[in-house]
């Protein structure tokens, strides 16, 4: 990441690495550096709201999980949006 501190791959493997450890708030920061890197990435965008959700943070998890619902499936992808959608549907505690 010294190399290329834009590439956002390597701060969302960061931030599972961090969490893999347990050290949750690291790798929701690592995880919103992705985000803002790359706002379209959708494994990032599952990583972080799932992370969020959590930490007990649903509120922002819940937008994550509707920003990725809006996503047209596309094959790859109809797996998570159609998790996400199932999440929209869940009340936040």
């Amino acid at each position: 990441m010294k190399t290329n501190p834009k590439y956002a791959r390597a701060w969302n493997n960061l931030g599972l690495c961090l969490h893999s450890t347990g050290d949750r708030s690291s790798a929701i920061e690592s995880l919103r550096r992705a985000v803002d890197l790359d706002p379209s990435n959708l494994d990032t965008l599952f990583n972080l709201a799932d992370i969020l959700d959590e930490a007990g943070s649903e509120s922002e998890a819940q937008l994550l999980w509707m920003r990725i619902a809006r996503y047209p499936a596309t094959g790859d992808d109809d797996e998570v949006v159609a998790y996400a959608t199932e999440r929209c549907s869940e009340p936040v505690h």
